[in-house]
């Protein structure tokens, strides 16, 4: 029974999921995590991230920022994508509290959105896919969405997200 005890405690510990980054409170400001879930769309871009007009970092895919504001009214701005608006949300902050805010663009309606041509010769390779120019237009009359989210669900949605570089 000793010999298995070991591997099964080794095993049981390589499962434990880690929690959510442990919030750090600031006293006199505002803790901001800012962050862009896993999403299909945009995933290879990085949109860069303004708070009152001034451009702070990118906000690559699957990932999070967390930053400090003053108390009272920001304006947060994500420059999102080629065909998307400039998203800008203005929030209210009171100091010593954390803040989850998500970026995210819903999705596009149900339907096929990658078409299959039949295969086409190209220098002995085949065309295989591309991107219907109808479903493209549909996705970009999609607006992207800065919101705030409850502290249990940003917490959990963080954790799937990893922390992006300066």
């Amino acid at each position: 029974m000793r010999r298995y005890a070991l591997p099964i405690l080794l095993m049981a510990a390589s499962c434990a999921a880690p929690g959510p980054p442990e919030p750090e409170i600031v006293v006199d400001k505002a803790t901001v995590y800012l962050y862009r879930p896993d999403y299909w769309f945009g995933y290879m871009y990085s949109p860069a991230v303004s708070v009152d007009g001034e451009e702070r970092f990118d906000l690559p895919h699957n990932s999070h920022r967390r930053f400090l504001l003053t108390a009272g009214s920001h304006e947060i701005a994500v420059a999102a994508y080629t065909c998307f608006p400039t998203t800008v949300t203005r929030f209210s902050f009171e100091p010593g509290r954390v803040y989850y805010v998500r970026f995210w663009v819903p999705k596009v309606p149900p339907g096929p959105a990658i078409v299959t041509p039949p295969p086409v010769p190209l220098l002995g390779a085949f065309a295989t896919t591309i991107i219907g120019q109808q479903q493209a237009n549909e996705a970009c009359t999609r607006t992207p969405i800065l919101s705030p989210v409850a502290d249990e669900v940003g917490q959990a949605e963080l954790r799937r997200t990893r922390r992006a570089e300066d």
